[in-house]
């Protein structure tokens, strides 16, 4: 995050202090792919490698806290900090940085997502006094933020290597409500531009990579990243700062030392393209706010890789059997690429191949649509190398287009006893099917009316567009409140015969049998 003393073409503010790259929250610049990230030919400088070890380092002294109202200044800031970098490794977000190799020593080095390629080592509640007030006329200097890195490795006896990341956070000021204040060597200042940043300095032989961020929502520069509201029972400030900390996180991968490894010729980093473009992922059942970024393999912010882009045709018949195309980044070409309809849980497509790994070709699966005359919007997920793309980005959904608005109601018309039929009517003439949606759907009639037979075996019945066209289902069920007129006694052997049929026999009140199937 750095360039000249100037304002871009999107009036996003760029400063140079040296050797840190700093963000800035008005603007965003999203190039096309003549703008991609490119390697420093030149410089040819490192990128980090596994393992990563992130050190967290809150300062905060007497009178300053998380956010307002914190217990003990910290209150539940950390939790999902610390739960993302607990979980980031093998995530679909990570795996964007696995697009950018750089040199470490005489050797090509990338991050390679597994397990264990990012670990939390350690983080550390600082609660020494500032050597500056941390106001605007008083704002502490990014020399301090360097001593405290230096201070808090000697403190706590950490390791410093070539793939460490250090953080340094601040908080805000219980007596006002603001936010400590930093500034940079040009005079440039939290209060009027930027919200964080990463550089390195050198230490005992070693180089160190670190980033300052301010506090997200007490920034006068406007550093929430878009988040309005907290995930679950986070707290929103510990979301926004999240979100802003994954900016400067991957940009330490792709670019630790800034300018020397990947960036584009605007002097962009990977999250300075997507600046406060917020996103929600899902590592595990545990949800977090990170900032999208720049991906080279689909010229646009994404959050996940492998990344679905575009479905084309976006719609087709519950009935399935429609081919698509399915467009994105990092598929796998060699087999064993998932396309699955529905979420991770989903219903997998047939016929999949991809020719490239930015294309696959599949049939859309047939599904069990869940109501009555309504479309069905499900997404479309990709998973290669157990990896599964986000579900949630524009493009990447697929649309099974509605059934036809027939209703259906219990009838004993027929049965003084047993159980009744589910009678559907329909507006105009379909085929109606039992097992609807399954491959051993079986036709059973056509025209505006059918009466199923609940005492059957299969258990989803359905009204079909003519000529293969979209579904509405209904269940098909026997309850001892729907049976037609007295129940007979059973039969002592009822029970034999009842599992015989995959039905499921229950006494009812009064002690009599009934023989359910679902």
């Amino acid at each position: 995050m750095r360039g000249p003393f100037t304002l871009d073409r999107t009036s996003k503010l760029l400063v140079n202090i040296g050797t840190a790259l700093v963000l800035w929250c008005n603007g965003t610049n999203l190039a096309d792919a003549a703008n991609n990230l490119s390697y420093d030919s030149q410089k040819q400088g490192p990128t980090l490698q596994n393992p990563i070890n992130v050190y967290l380092i809150y300062w905060m002294p007497g009178g300053v806290e998380a956010y307002p109202g914190a217990v003990s200044g910290m209150g539940n800031f950390d939790l999902p900090i610390g739960s993302f970098f607990g979980n980031v490794s093998g995530s679909a977000y990570l795996n964007i940085a696995t697009q950018y190799p750089g040199a470490c020593g005489s050797n090509q080095c990338v991050v390679q997502n597994v397990i264990g390629a990012v670990n939390l080592a350690g983080d550390y509640v600082d609660t020494r006094a500032y050597p500056h007030a941390g106001t605007q006329r008083d704002p502490l200097q990014d020399s301090d933020i360097q001593d405290e890195v230096r201070r808090s490795i000697a403190q706590k006896k950490w390791s410093v290597d070539p793939n460490n990341a250090f953080f340094v956070i601040t908080g805000v000021f219980q007596a006002t409500g603001r936010g400590v204040e930093e500034c940079v060597p040009n005079g440039n200042c939290t209060f009027n531009a930027f919200c964080g940043y990463h550089a390195s300095f050198g230490f005992n032989g070693n180089t160190v990579h670190y980033a300052y961020l301010s506090d997200a929502s007490f920034n006068a520069a406007g550093c929430n990243e878009g988040i309005n509201s907290a995930i679950d029972t986070h707290d929103l400030s510990s979301d926004r700062e999240l979100a802003l900390m994954t900016h400067e996180f991957v940009e330490m991968i792709t670019d630790p030392i800034p300018l020397t490894a990947w960036y584009d010729p605007q002097t962009q980093e990977i999250g300075d393209k997507c600046n406060q473009q917020p996103f929600i992922v899902d590592f595990n059942g545990n949800r977090f706010f990170v900032q999208q970024q720049w991906s080279n393999a689909t010229s646009s912010c994404v959050s996940s890789l492998p990344t679905v882009t575009r479905i084309s045709p976006s719609s087709g018949p519950t009935t399935g059997g429609t081919p698509v195309e399915v467009d994105g980044a990092l598929f796998g070409t060699t087999g064993g690429t998932q396309i699955t309809f529905g979420g991770t849980r989903g219903t997998p497509a047939s016929g999949i191949r991809c020719p490239s790994s930015t294309q696959c070709f599949a049939t859309s699966p047939s599904i069990i649509p869940s109501g009555n005359g309504v479309a069905e919007v499900l997404p479309v997920l990709v998973t290669v190398g157990g990896l599964t793309s986000d579900p949630r980005p524009p493009g990447s959904n697929f649309t099974y287009t509605a059934g036809p608005s027939c209703t259906s109601a219990l009838s004993c018309a027929g049965h003084p006893f047993g159980f009744p039929d589910l009678v559907v009517q329909c507006p105009s003439p379909v085929n109606f099917y039992q097992l609807a949606g399954t491959p051993d759907q079986a036709f059973v009639g056509s025209g505006t009316s059918y009466a199923f037979n609940t005492n059957d075996t299969p258990n989803v019945a359905a009204a079909c567009l003519p000529s293969g066209g979209s579904c509405t289902s209904f269940s098909l069920y026997e309850a001892s409140d729907t049976y037609c007129g007295t129940l007979p006694p059973p039969p002592p052997n009822f029970c034999e015969q009842c599992k015989k049929t995959d039905g499921i026999c229950t006494t009812g009140p009064g002690g009599k049998k009934y023989c359910i199937h679902q």
